[in-house]
């Protein structure tokens, strides 16, 4: 008969990779959510930089924002920040 070599893994070679691909499942799960969560407020942050800049800047070339309350379409303010600032 044939010598058949060993080419099957060992039942602790098994837990080994199943223990290893457990925890970086566990590592995905846990990492991935903050890692969201910090990039959505990253964005929001960004964003009301750019958006404080850009009415500051409106506000000091002479436009008025009197008008404004929270009911004011956004597209309304952005046309009428437009209008002012030129880059």
């Amino acid at each position: 008969m044939r010598n058949l070599t060993k080419k099957a893994f060992t039942l602790v070679e098994l837990l080994a990779v199943i223990a290893i691909i457990a925890a970086l499942v566990v590592g995905v799960i846990v990492v991935v959510p903050s890692f969201v969560s910090w990039a959505r407020q990253t964005s929001e942050r960004q964003t009301f930089t750019v958006l404080n800049d850009a009415l500051t800047r409106y506000k000091t070339e002479g436009g008025g924002v009197n008008g404004l309350d929270p009911s004011t379409p956004v597209s309304y303010i952005l046309a009428r920040m437009q209008q002012a600032i030129t880059f």
